[in-house]
């Protein structure tokens, strides 16, 4: 994703609702900058074409969307330009398809494997660029990561090297989609302590280096009346409060285990490594 300053028109709505503008010219700005300045750049389509769900992170947020919305060619012609404008690049360690996708395994395990072979055919090398696959939130590992991306019909690593997971979670939203005994049984203690550490054994059992490229100290909020979790956090007092946030961060500051922190990148305020050890 690429900020750009207020007032910039950095984009413009073009043809079928989708975005034109400076895009490329601001992104060539942010990749000299990373280049002068010896800085790292993991570049993602953060807005497909056509949209990958119907939320703000999209571009617009659209209560109406569909899947049958999602673009692919044009998805994968903005890749194809990005990768082979960037494909010589010093500072451009990773580039990512999609971002926070809605969309079924059906439609996303063919659409990677061909955003696969166009980023490998503009240039983008697989001892150059790791190639990044979110899993958007928990539940991904289990039906995207493992029952999909890691299966011989997916993306395995014999034929997809160098492909890097990148779990987004934010605590603040657990419920849904837990089911309902979660939900009620699950205190303050278990999420800030033994649910991070389930989250990094269940990523680190996988057969791909992962990161956790998104994650908050947002604590759970009620999105109903009907949520217990949230209102456990919200009785806290003000010390317990505290102590649970510190808990949190320690526990998240603290994932993945020590013996595979080389090759795992996060993007936590005080601690990062760079992706290059994928290489």
């Amino acid at each position: 994703r690429e900020p750009a300053p207020p007032g910039s028109e950095a984009w413009r709505e073009g043809a079928g609702g989708y975005h034109v503008g400076r895009g490329i010219e601001l992104l060539d700005q942010v990749v000299s900058n990373a280049e002068r300045h010896s800085l790292s750049l993991l570049l993602e389509l953060h807005a497909a074409p056509g949209g990958q769900s119907g939320r703000q992170t999209t571009g617009r947020s659209d209560p109406t969307w569909e899947p049958s919305r999602f673009d692919a060619d044009g998805a994968l012609s903005a890749l194809r330009l990005v990768a082979t404008r960037y494909n010589s690049s010093r500072s451009v360690v990773a580039i990512s398809p999609l971002n926070e996708p809605e969309l079924s395994n059906e439609v996303l395990l063919p659409y990677y494997q061909r955003a696969y072979e166009t980023v490998r055919g503009s240039g983008m090398r697989a001892g150059q660029v790791a190639f990044v696959l979110q899993l958007y939130g928990l539940g991904a590992i289990f039906s995207l990561g493992w029952a999909a991306l890691d299966s011989p019909e997916g993306l395995p690593a014999a034929r997809y090297p160098n492909i890097i997971f990148d779990l987004h979670l934010y605590y603040g939203v657990l419920v849904p989609p837990f089911p309902a005994l979660f939900d009620r049984l699950a205190s303050p203690h278990f999420v800030a302590g033994p649910l991070v550490h389930l989250e990094s054994m269940l990523l680190d059992v996988g057969s791909r280096p992962a990161l956790t490229g998104e994650w908050s100290l947002r604590t759970p909020y009620a999105t109903d009346d009907q949520s217990a979790l949230p209102r456990r956090f919200d009785a806290q007092s003000d010390g317990e409060h505290n102590a649970t946030m510190r808990a949190l961060g320690r526990a998240q500051l603290g994932e993945p285990p020590h013996d595979k922190a080389e090759r795992i990148i996060t993007t936590t305020p005080s601690l990062s490594w760079p992706l290059a050890p994928c290489r």
